[in-house]
Formats: structure tokens, C-alpha cells, sequence
């Protein structure tokens, strides 16, 4: 049974549908697992690694590209390593709210990736978007170039899975 959970964002509130084991088992029941075994690898060893399925399932879920929660993780936590409590991907600053579980997180994440003003938005100024606010121009050249870099490996991590 799915549940609601309420956020509040920078923008609003958003509703959060859970994405839960059945949904997930479903999930890769349809889709080949090459895009969770990417997801993976670029986590290994780290501590969201368990949850590439959960990522992916949820990015499908929302409809946004599979490859921006677990590279947000890496750019602002080193995918879980430095955390605060279940937010690895640095949403809010980690002020807005506490994040206690990462489910909770990938959920938040994926809602607020699905919501005005990333929708729409190109691959590459989501980045910008998510850590500045706006479209790349304030952004350090740097962390662009290591959204890229990871984007290479996850579809190269990918490819050779297929």
C-alpha cells in the first residue's frame, strides 16, 4: 500500500509516492539491470551502494534520467560518505528539513528532481540548477566538469553491462 508523505521544498510541497519492494521487484521485472549495475559500481563501497535499485526505480518512477541522483550523491557527499543523516545529495543545504533514512532521501530527491525548475531543464543545467540555483552561471566550471565525467562513466558502467 503506497503512502503520501508531504515535503516541503524550496518551491512547495510536494507529494511523494513510496516507492516500495513489489513496485521495485516490478521494476526490474521490465526493465534490464544494466542502469542499477552502473549505479553500483560507481557507488561501490560507499554507502548508498545498496541502493542503486531503489535509485533507479525511483528516477523511472518520476520520469527524470536515472544517472542524476547517484552523481549528486557523489558531487556532494561522496555518495554517502558525508551525508547528514539520510540527505547525500545536499537538498536544502540540509537545513530545510531532517532526512532520516536514505529511502527517505531518494524519495525527496527524485520528487524535487520531477518538479519545476529542473523539468524541462537540460541534462547539464539540472547540475547547475540543483547546487546554484540557476542555469550555470555561477556554477564552478569544476564541479560541471566532474557531473560530466561521472555521466561518462555511469553510461560506459552501463553499456558494458548490457
Amino acid at each position: 500500500m503506497a503512502q503520501t508523505v508531504v515535503t516541503e521544498t524550496p518551491q512547495e510541497a510536494l507529494p511523494l509516492r513510496v516507492v516500495d519492494e513489489s513496485a521495485s521487484e516490478a521494476w526490474r521485472a521490465v526493465h534490464p539491470p544494466s542502469q542499477a549495475l552502473a549505479v553500483a559500481r560507481l557507488l561501490r563501497g560507499r554507502p548508498l551502494e545498496p541502493y542503486a535499485d531503489l535509485m533507479v526505480a525511483t528516477a523511472a518512477e518520476f520520469g527524470v534520467d536515472w544517472r542524476l541522483m547517484p552523481i549528486i550523491a557523489v558531487l556532494e557527499s561522496n555518495g554517502g560518505v558525508a551525508a547528514c543523516g539520510g540527505n547525500a545529495w545536499g537538498w536544502g543545504s540540509c537545513l530545510l528539513r531532517d532526512i532520516p533514512t536514505f529511502e527517505e532521501g531518494i524519495l525527496v530527491v527524485g520528487a524535487t528532481l520531477a518538479a519545476p525548475p529542473y523539468t524541462g531543464a537540460p541534462y547539464e543545467a539540472v547540475f547547475c540548477l540543483w547546487v546554484s540555483g540557476d542555469e550555470c552561471r555561477s556554477l564552478s566550471a569544476v564541479y560541471l566538469a566532474s557531473a560530466m565525467y561521472l555521466t561518462a562513466q555511469l553510461d560506459a558502467f552501463e553499456e558494458s553491462f548490457r
